[in-house]
């Protein structure tokens, strides 16, 4: 060999070549998998607020009137919220909600908090994270503001706490719950008792 060659650079062989590619492939398939789980593909329906919104007014759930904006009102203590429903199965995951806090934050808002586990039915590990969650107030949809981060290990359960800032007088707060494909909503009413 001359000293004026040299071996060719691994990017020039067809090996070099197809690792690149399929480095490539994988982490835009991950990137793309991560953006879908989080619901970042669907953006925010209007039709799904609206839906809602009409669904509680048509069925009578949620806030009636008679809860309504007073309760919410910073010269009060905070109402006791509990769950329409305190169970709800999205895919290969079930969300059970433990607990719900409202407590006064400020002058003009509450902090809401929502103790929730995840229990995961798959295989594979699953995300359990803030993205998962909305809290529509008076059909605006609020992102939370807990840095819930966790990965639920398959067949298992992780518990965690996404919390919320509800301003003063809110009249209905629903929760949304999207997992892959599949969106819950649940209305968070006055505890009767």
């Amino acid at each position: 060999m001359s000293h004026g060659s040299r071996a060719p650079s691994w990017w020039h062989t067809i090996p070099g070549v197809l690792t690149a590619v399929a480095a490539l492939i994988t982490a835009v398939s991950g990137f793309l998998l991560a953006v879908h789980q989080a619901g970042w593909l669907r953006g925010y329906s209007p039709e799904i607020a609206a839906e809602a919104s009409e669904s509680l007014r048509s069925e009578g759930g949620g806030l009636t009137p008679e809860t309504r904006s007073p309760t919410l009102s910073s010269d009060r203590a905070a109402p006791a919220l509990v769950p329409s429903m305190s169970q709800i199965s999205l895919g290969q995951a079930r969300y059970s909600l433990l607990d719900v806090q409202l407590e006064p934050q400020s002058p003009q808002s509450f902090a809401l908090s929502i103790a929730v586990r995840m229990t995961s039915h798959s295989s594979h590990a699953q995300n359990f994270w803030d993205a998962s969650f909305r809290l529509f107030v008076d059909d605006v949809p609020r992102a939370p503001v807990s840095n819930l981060n966790k990965v639920v290990a398959g067949h298992s359960a992780e518990d965690g706490v996404v919390r919320f800032v509800v301003p003063q007088g809110a009249e209905s707060l629903v929760l949304q719950i999207r997992h892959n494909a599949e969106t819950a909503l649940i209305p968070l009413e006055r505890s009767r008792h």
